[in-house]
Order: C-alpha cells, then structure tokens, then sequence
C-alpha cells in the first residue's frame, strides 16, 4: 500500500484490519501464520510506522528484511544487498584463485 506521510495511520489501520481479515481465513481454511515469524517493512521518506500487529502481537518493522534471498531496506536503496553480493563474489573469486594456484603447483609437479 502507499500513502501520504499525513494518511500514514490510516493506512496502518488498514493494513491492521486486512491482517485480522487474513488470520481469519487462514484459520477458517486449517492454516496458520505464524506473528512470531513475522516482520513489517515501511518504505517510507520520512514517516515511521511501529504499531503494525497480528494476531493482538505487534510484529517488528525493521529498517532493513530479508525476503526470497533479496535484502530490502526502508528507502529501497539496497545497500546492504549490494553489500552482500560482493562480499559472495570476493569470497569466491577468493577460492578460485586458490584452487588455480593449487592446480598449477599440482600440474608442475607432475
């Protein structure tokens, strides 16, 4: 959803109303989710929302959350992201790196 920093808790009373509004089926249909496992993003230019809840427990909203292995933050700057893929590639340019010389030393002993 997107809103105006003025309609902010508005919209959280929505967000809040379609989450009981999902329990409630989920509950109907044998399904369950789980609030504990839960986080709330706000992607945001300057407003803060901390009263997201579920099942009566306030779930967390966190400046920056992981999901389907992408990390996103509250401005969608994708930093840590960013941050993250390189650190991955370092470490296994890294481990070519080793394995090349390793092979060579092997192939010049033979």
């Amino acid at each position: 959803m997107s809103c105006q920093p003025s309609e902010l808790q508005q919209t959280i009373e929505v967000i809040n109303s379609e989450l009981e509004n999902l329990t409630h089926w989920c509950a109907k249909n044998a399904l369950k989710l789980n609030p504990g496992k839960s986080k709330a993003l706000v992607i945001r230019g300057g407003a803060h929302a901390r009263t997201i809840d579920m099942e009566n427990l306030r779930l967390s909203v966190g400046g920056e959350q992981m999901n389907l292995g992408v990390w996103f933050d509250n401005e969608l700057s994708f930093r840590r992201q960013t941050s993250e893929v390189r650190r991955g590639c370092f470490v296994r340019l890294r481990g070519c790196k080793s394995t090349s010389m390793n092979w060579m030393k092997q192939l010049s002993y033979s």
